[in-house]
């Protein structure tokens, strides 16, 4: 799912400022629970590409951490994140990247649902994005 920080959230104008519900308590890699405000429904944009998505709302470092909600695509096709190239290739669309501060800095993402690993497979690489 994807993760949007409370800091960035609290930026929306509050008269447009979009319901959010509680749900269920986010826990972190580590087991720790992460305070939540709750999920909400937003308009986001990835550079030339818009989503609407439910997001979840939470106290986390980071502006937003995108999911596989997102990086899934529209169709199912899976987002090709090409880093030595500094962009992302979703739904047909280019949307550039580029890292701010906090290099060398990485985090790891548990996704709670079973993954299939492919036939010839060599690992699996933890990604922070």
């Amino acid at each position: 799912m994807t993760i949007v920080s409370t800091r960035v959230f609290k930026q929306i104008n509050p008269h447009a400022c979009p319901v959010v519900y509680k749900t269920d308590r986010l826990v972190g890699a580590g087991g720790a629970p992460i305070k939540d405000v709750g999920l909400t429904k937003l308009d986001i944009s990835l550079g030339p590409l818009q989503v609407a998505r439910d997001i979840m709302v939470a106290d986390i470092e980071d502006d937003a951490l995108l999911g596989y909600d997102i990086l899934k695509g529209k169709i199912g096709r899976p987002a090709d994140i090409l880093l030595s190239q500094n962009r992302i290739l979703l739904d047909g669309m280019e949307i550039p990247i580029f890292q701010v501060g906090k290099i060398g800095k990485a985090r790891r993402v548990v996704v709670a649902e079973n993954m299939t690993v492919p036939g010839h497979a060599e690992a699996v690489v933890s990604v922070y994005i």
